[in-house]
C-alpha cells in the first residue's frame, strides 16, 4: 500500500499496497530530501557500531556505489537504477530472474507509479510480472489463481493445493483505496490467501500496523512462503525481489545517521543508530 495507508492484521499479509523509493518519502525537519545521484552526506560522524540491516542475511546482488541517474531510452526521463513509468532497468547490473508462477498486480490509478514498490517486481521479473491499471484487468481463472489479501476467509498457503496455483494477484494502492479494487466483481470468485505476519521496513508513514507491508515486501514474503509450502525449503532464490527496496532503505538510513541534526519525523525509531 502507499502513504498513510495500509501494506493487515497481525495474522495476515498486507494487500499489496504501499509505495516506492525513487521518490522516497523521507522528509527532514528542515524539509530537505534524501540525496540522489551520488550526493554525499555533509557529515561523516557515524557510530562505530551500527545495527545490522534487516536485509543483511539475504542473497542480494550488489549495487555499485556513487550511482548517478541515467536517461531512460524510452521516455527520456532521468532516473536512478530503473524507470518506474517504462518499467525497465537503466543499469546493466540490475538482476533479472524468474518466478515460479505469474504475478499480477492491480495498481490503483490515483497512486503515483513513481511511488509504487510493485514496479520493482516488474523490472526485476519482466517475464512473470504484469502491472494492470485498475479497473482494466483480465478475468482470472479462479481454479488456478489466488488473491493475496488479509480477510477472514483468507487461507494460508499451507492450507491449499499449490500445485494448481498458476498465478497470484496483488492490490497496489493505499489501504483506504484497496477496498474499491478488492470488491470489483471480476475478483469476487478468486480465492483469498494470506501470509504470516512480518514487520515492514518501509519508510512511508502509515498508522495501521507494523505488519502492513509495502507491496514489494508482500510479494517477496509471498514467494518465500510459497517455496517453503510447496518445496519444503527456501534457498534465497527470490531475495532479489528486495533489490531496489533494500537499496533505498540503506540509503535513507545512512543519510540520517550521517548528520545528528537531521530528523526523520515521520516514523518514531525508524532510523537505526
Amino acid at each position: 500500500m502507499e502513504e498513510k495507508a495500509p501494506p493487515a492484521p497481525a495474522s495476515a499479509p498486507v494487500p499489496a499496497l504501499l509505495s516506492n523509493p525513487a521518490e522516497a518519502a523521507t522528509s527532514t525537519a528542515s524539509g530537505s530530501s534524501v540525496p540522489t545521484e551520488g550526493e554525499q552526506p555533509q557529515s561523516t560522524d557515524l557510530p562505530t557500531s551500527l545495527p545490522p540491516s534487516p536485509f543483511a542475511n539475504l542473497k542480494l546482488a550488489k549495487v555499485p556505489e556513487n550511482l548517478r541517474r541515467a536517461q531512460c531510452p524510452q521516455c527520456k526521463s532521468r532516473k536512478l537504477l530503473y524507470c518506474p513509468e517504462c518499467q525497465i532497468p537503466l543499469e546493466p547490473f540490475v538482476p533479472r530472474f524468474d518466478l515460479p508462477i505469474h504475478c499480477d498486480v492491480i495498481h490503483h490509478p490515483q497512486e503515483k507509479r513513481t511511488k509504487s514498490t510493485a514496479i520493482h517486481a516488474a523490472v526485476l521479473c519482466p517475464d512473470h510480472v504484469t502491472i494492470h491499471e485498475f479497473p482494466s484487468f483480465p478475468a482470472f481463472d479462479p481454479t488456478e489463481s489466488v488473491l493475496l489479501y488479509p480477510c477472514p476467509e483468507a487461507r494460508s498457503l499451507h492450507e491449499i493445493d499449490l500445485r494448481r496455483v498458476k498465478r497470484v494477484v496483488f492490490i497496489d494502492s493505499t489501504w483506504q483505496k484497496a477496498g474499491s479494487v478488492l470488491h470489483h466483481p471480476t475478483l469476487a470468485n478468486i480465492p483469498r490467501v494470506k501470509i504470516e505476519a512480518e514487520n515492514t521496513a518501509f519508510w512511508r508513514y502509515q498508522d495501521v500496523s507494523p505488519h502492513c507491508l509495502a507491496t514489494i515486501e508482500a510479494i517477496y514474503y509471498f514467494f518465500r512462503e510459497f517455496a517453503n509450502a510447496k518445496d519444503g525449503r527456501y534457498e534465497g532464490q527470490y531475495d532479489n525481489l528486495l533489490y531496489f527496496f533494500s537499496y533505498y532503505y540503506d540509503k535513507i538510513q545512512s543519510y540520517y545517521r550521517s548528520d545528528p541534526s537531521l530528523k526523520f519525523s515521520k516514523i518514531d525509531g525508524y532510523i537505526k543508530y
